[in-house]
């Protein structure tokens, strides 16, 4: 997808893509180059590959006023239950570091959002996350067993959790992948966490900086979790007459 003649005629990029339907969704964000004033516009195509853009682009622009007024940045969508839920990163004017937080909007076609009105959902509160960086970005989220898992950026990656996609509880632990040590290709900056489940596998890339923000390069971050087994209590599953006389090899009488 190649830059625009207007609002994106700068830069795209920083996409969310979803597969509904028979049908590829793009949110992306664009710039004209004036003033950090970042938009979203949506794209779609049938293969993944030949895309058209919305023609009502930018379908989400910063607030007139208020905490987003400035630019929103780095969407990230999931498709639930036949509603779009959103987040992303914006700044206001003239505020203080660290400037980024993450608001959240949701839309029944894509196209049209409504925000939250306690936005932003989320911001710099933790120690790690006022050494470097310039607050949160590039969320990354999976919805499984009812709850929002979110993965972001702030000089390091974090990991927060939501029952509702409002109200966040970040972990004690963060960042839970940190900064290289120094020399090595990711001791200046992490940024850009993208998260898959592989069946009880989590895999995340992300983009390290060595020296500055001129040497990027792409990792890997892998996080095994193993089923959980349930053993059930004593005798809940035997019979009970055959494990008091401890005789279970005479006997085929067990039961679920």
């Amino acid at each position: 997808m190649s830059i625009g003649l207007n609002w994106d005629n700068k830069f795209v990029g920083e996409s969310s893509v979803i597969f509904d339907n028979g049908t590829f969704f793009m949110w992306y964000m664009g710039y004209n180059g004036i003033d950090e004033g970042y938009k979203i516009g949506l794209a779609t195509s049938n293969d993944g590959i030949n895309w058209i853009k919305h023609p009502s682009n930018p379908i989400f622009k910063p607030s007139a006023l208020g905490w987003d007024n400035r630019g929103v940045s780095h969407p990230e969508v999931i498709k639930i239950n036949n509603l779009f839920h959103m987040w992303y990163s914006a700044i206001t004017y003239n505020s203080p570091q660290p400037r980024w937080k993450l608001g959240y909007a949701t839309s029944e076609d894509g196209v049209n959002w409504t925000k939250y009105e306690g936005n932003p959902v989320m911001k710099a509160d933790q120690d790690w996350e006022f050494r470097g960086g310039d607050g949160l970005g590039s969320p990354s989220g999976i919805y499984e067993n009812g709850k929002f898992n979110m993965w972001y950026h702030v000089s390091g990656i974090g990991y927060a959790e939501s029952s509702d996609g409002k109200t966040w509880k970040k972990d004690s632990l963060n960042p839970i992948v940190p900064k290289g040590a120094s020399g090595e290709w990711d001791a200046f900056f992490l940024i850009d966490p993208n998260v898959i489940k592989d069946g009880n596998s989590y895999k995340m890339w992300y983009t390290g900086l060595a020296n500055g923000y001129n040497d990027p390069s792409i990792g890997l971050a892998t996080l095994e979790k193993e089923p959980i087994i349930i053993v059930p209590g004593m005798g809940a599953s035997l019979n009970l007459s055959d494990l008091s006389s401890c005789k279970l090899s005479e006997s085929h009488e067990w039961t679920a």
